[in-house]
């Protein structure tokens, strides 16, 4: 489930920075129009590098990395620079996870409201949907759609939902210490951010456009229900487009602007709250299957790597 990942090596020489630069520039993807899977920069003698794990091995991020597979990764990135990581300086952790939908990946991903401290873009037609701040990010995107649009491959007939959950910055403040790329096998700290992807997949309200009405019981409880009705008709992307726009004319203040933006996420919540889309259904049934199948392994000693 461990996707990409940045780090920084230290080098403390400039012959072993100009060895590494030379093993980086000659590095070359598995074949044909794939990922080129290793990016990177430097100054003065620190190289910071930004990879896909999965590519390394499997030539795109199609499929889930397991834990085995982690490994085996780290180990051809260690191959291919050269060097050892177990000094290197880990600054960003990306956890994605494919799964194979009946639905096209837009269907699902329209169903989702907005998160507070998050900006929400979507791009390509709602094929991409992105949640982002100054620290984290979380995507989901039609995996389909994006190999073939990057790298010509074709899985013509398949649907899948690509779901990532990337850690910007502040790595060694969530774990308490400096991690290595060799800490990812720590099955606590594989477990804390398998934990973190399901919790920030969880935290997006989510909405079905197609509403089985019932009375409220309370004059309170009907208005608020139908302005939901009404929210998840219009759309919380369209709501704070409006906000936005009446904010930057003057229209609005911003306290203003502050509690309109969460009246609507209240009534995006309350609307998710206790209904279920069999869409939305889909999606949790797999993460759930998929998290406790993980967690089983460690319990069982499976993939154990001291």
């Amino acid at each position: 489930m461990i996707d990409a990942i940045a780090f920084s090596l230290l080098c403390h020489t400039d012959e072993e920075r100009e060895m590494l630069m030379v093993r980086l520039k000659a590095y070359s993807p598995i074949a044909g129009k794939r990922s080129r899977a290793i990016y990177y920069s430097h100054k003065d003698n620190s190289i910071f590098i930004r990879t896909s794990l999965p590519a390394l091995i499997h030539g795109t991020n199609e499929k889930t990395l397991s834990y085995e597979d982690l490994a085996t990764s780290l180990n051809k990135l260690e191959e291919i620079l050269g060097v050892s990581l177990v000094d290197a300086r880990l600054c960003g952790i990306e956890v994605g996870v494919s799964f194979d939908v009946e639905q096209p990946p837009a269907a699902y991903m329209h169903l989702w409201g907005t998160l507070s401290r998050a900006q929400k873009d979507t791009f390509s037609s709602g094929q991409t949907v992105q949640f982002r701040n100054k620290s984290w990010s979380f995507s989901g995107y039609d995996k389909v759609a994006e190999l073939k649009h990057q790298y010509g491959i074709n899985l013509r007939g398949k649907r899948i939902l690509r779901l990532e959950y990337r850690i910007k910055r502040g790595v060694s403040k969530r774990f308490g210490r400096q991690l290595t790329p060799w800490d990812l096998l720590d099955q606590a700290i594989y477990s804390r951010l398998i934990g973190w992807w399901k919790q920030k997949y969880y935290q997006i309200p989510k909405y079905d456009l197609v509403h089985e009405f019932s009375l409220p019981r309370t004059p309170k409880t009907f208005v608020l229900r139908l302005a939901g009705i009404g929210m998840s008709a219009v759309g919380s992307d369209i709501v704070e487009a409006h906000i936005k726009e009446a904010l930057m004319q003057g229209l609005i203040g911003a306290t203003t602007a502050s509690r309109m933006r969460g009246l609507a996420l209240t009534l995006t919540t309350n609307e998710a709250d206790g209904k279920g889309s069999p869409l939305t259904d889909e999606i949790d049934q797999k993460i759930d299957q998929l998290v406790q199948l993980e967690l089983a392994l460690f319990q069982v000693g499976v993939g154990r790597h001291e």
